[in-house]
């Protein structure tokens, strides 16, 4: 489901009324949506990227979203997808980039 503006008041709503299983934004739309109304509950990975996710947020994130993982993506147009990090890795190694993606060091 795409939208033609962000709404943080109705995102979860609308993942909820859609049946959305995955959820890409930057970071500030998480944080300008996490304490709103809706379950969110068909939500099984969020997808972040563009700037740094803070540990605060990804705390609060797998707190109201239990059932969710959460990828953090960086990169560049020129270079495309360089690193991720993994759900597993997030809370743990939450001040990290990743790990290199398919051929990169």
């Amino acid at each position: 489901m795409l939208q033609r503006a962000f709404d943080p008041r109705t995102v979860w709503d609308d993942c909820d009324r859609h049946g959305v299983t995955h959820v890409f934004m930057v970071p500030t739309m998480f944080a300008m949506a996490v304490d709103q109304p809706g379950s969110g509950a068909s939500i099984r990975q969020f997808l972040s990227m563009a700037s740094a996710f803070p540990l605060a947020l990804k705390e609060k994130m797998a707190s109201r979203f239990p059932h969710a993982e959460l990828f953090e993506m960086y990169g560049a147009t020129e270079l495309g997808l360089c690193t991720v990090l993994r759900p597993e890795d997030s809370l743990a190694k939450g001040h990290t980039v990743g790990r290199p993606g398919f051929g990169y060091r």
